[in-house]
C-alpha cells in the first residue's frame, strides 16, 4: 500500500503524523485564551495539534468540569483515537466518511443504551469548510421520555433539549465538538453556529507554537501582521493569517503549515545556513545541493532517502537574489511537488522551502507567493 508520508517528514524526517497505534485516548494538553475573535481552544497533544476558535463575546470556563460556555452555549471537545488501517491519507473520501461515522456510532450507541434508554432520531450531514476539509455534523432531540423522567425525579434547572456534534480528523485522532442546547434556546441557529465553527478549525502539521499563535492573534486584533525578525541571519517575514506557526526541530529555522486540505498540511520552512563556519561556502554551493546539482532518478544530494525527480525554473520574487525552482521528489511511492527559493544575506545563505503534493501545489501556490512577497532581507 502506498503511504503518504507526513509533509514535514519528507525532507527532514523529524515530525511524523502517522502514529495511529495508541489504544487509549491521548491525554490532551490544552491551552486557551480569549480575544476579540472569540475563545481559542488549543490542543497541543502530539497526536492532535489543533486550534479551534469559538466565536462569541461571553466566555465562561469551569476548572472542575470538562466543558465551557460561549454565549451560554455549553460546549465540550473530545478526541477519539483511530488506527491506520481505518484511515490514512492514501484512502479515498468514502473511507474517511466511514471513520467519522464509526466514531458517531460509538458516541450515539452509548447515549442510546446507557443514558436515554431510547433510540435516537439522528440527523446528519457531511460538508467541507472553506478550506475543503471534511466534517460530519450530526444532532438529535433529547427523547421526551428522558425529560419527563428528569422532572419526575425532581430535576431543577434548564433541560438539554437537543444535542449537536461535529467531528473531523485531526492528525492521529478524530476530534469531536459537542454543543448542548437548553430549553429556551433556538435549535437551528445553535446547530448552524456549530457548523460555522468548522471554518475556524486549524489542524497543524507540526507541533504548535502556542506563543507564536497568541501573538499572531494579538496583532490581528490591531489589523496588523506579526513579523518574525531574525537579526542574526538578517531576514524578516510578515506572517499571514493563514500561516500556522509551528515548532521546528531544524536549527536556524522558522516553520509553519498551511490550512488542512484533505488532511494534507503543506509546509513553508525558512532555514538559514550561517556563512561563518557554516555548512556551505557560497550560495552557489547551496543551490547545487538542493537544486542544480541533482540528477533525475538519483538520491537527492540534500537527503539520501529522497529520490530527485526533476526541476523547473520558476519566476523569482522581486526581492530574491538567489534561485526559485519547482522541485519534484519521491519518497516511497509518492511524488511530492515543492518550490525551493534561495537568498543570500550579509550573514547567511537562506532557503525558503515549500513542501506540497501534486494535489495541493497549485492550490497553495498563491499563498506561497504571498509569503515570499512578505519576506525581505535585512541590511
Amino acid at each position: 500500500m502506498n503511504k503518504l508520508y507526513p509533509i514535514f517528514f519528507v525532507f527532514f524526517i523529524l515530525v511524523s503524523t502517522s502514529v495511529k497505534a495508541q489504544e487509549e485516548e491521548p491525554t490532551n494538553d490544552i491551552a486557551t485564551f480569549q480575544s476579540a475573535f472569540g475563545f481559542h481552544y488549543i490542543d497541543t497533544n502530539e497526536h492532535v495539534k489543533c486550534v479551534i476558535t469559538f466565536k462569541g463575546d461571553s466566555i465562561t470556563t469551569h476548572e472542575e468540569y470538562p466543558f465551557f460556555e460561549v454565549d451560554n452555549k455549553i460546549i465540550s471537545v473530545s478526541t477519539y483515537p483511530y488506527q491506520e488501517y481505518q484511515f490514512n491519507n492514501t484512502m479515498d473520501t468514502e473511507k474517511l466518511k466511514d471513520l467519522l461515522l464509526s466514531k458517531r456510532d460509538y458516541e450515539a450507541d452509548y447515549m442510546e443504551e446507557e443514558i436515554y434508554k431510547n433510540e435516537l432520531d439522528i440527523k446528519q450531514e457531511f460538508f467541507t469548510n472553506k478550506e475543503g476539509k471534511l466534517f460530519l455534523l450530526w444532532h438529535y432531540s433529547v427523547p421526551e421520555q428522558f425529560i419527563a423522567k428528569q422532572n419526575a425525579d425532581g430535576f431543577v434547572g434548564s433541560h438539554a433539549i437537543h444535542n449537536a456534534y461535529m467531528m473531523f480528523v485531526s492528525n492521529d485522532v478524530v476530534t469531536g465538538i459537542s454543543l448542548q442546547i437548553l430549553d429556551g434556546m433556538e435549535v437551528a441557529p445553535a446547530v448552524e453556529y456549530l457548523k460555522d465553527t468548522a471554518n475556524y478549525v486549524d489542524v497543524f502539521g507540526m507541533p504548535i507554537d502556542v506563543n507564536g499563535y497568541y501573538y499572531k492573534v494579538m496583532y490581528q486584533e490591531q489589523n496588523e501582521m506579526l513579523v518574525y525578525h531574525d537579526s542574526i541571519n538578517k531576514y524578516q517575514v510578515k506572517i499571514p493569517e493563514w500561516y500556522n506557526i509551528g515548532l521546528s526541530s531544524v536549527a536556524n529555522s522558522f516553520a509553519g503549515t498551511l490550512p488542512d486540505y484533505n488532511n494534507i498540511k503543506n509546509v513553508i520552512l525558512i532555514t538559514a545556513f550561517p556563512k561563518d563556519g557554516g555548512k556551505y561556502k557560497s550560495l552557489a554551493e547551496l543551490n547545487n545541493v538542493f537544486i542544480t546539482g541533482n540528477t533525475f532518478g538519483e538520491p537527492a544530494l540534500y537527503n539520501q532517502n529522497i529520490t530527485f525527480m526533476g526541476k523547473k525554473e520558476m519566476d523569482k520574487p522581486a526581492n530574491c537574489n538567489g534561485l526559485a525552482y519547482k522541485v519534484y521528489s519521491k519518497l516511497g511511492n509518492i511524488i511530492y511537488e515543492n518550490q525551493f527559493t534561495t537568498y543570500e544575506s550579509d550573514t547567511a545563505y537562506i532557503m525558503v522551502m515549500f513542501v506540497a503534493t501534486k494535489e495541493t501545489f497549485d492550490r497553495n501556490k498563491p499563498r506561497l507567493d504571498e509569503f515570499l512577497a512578505n519576506f525581505m532581507l535585512l541590511p
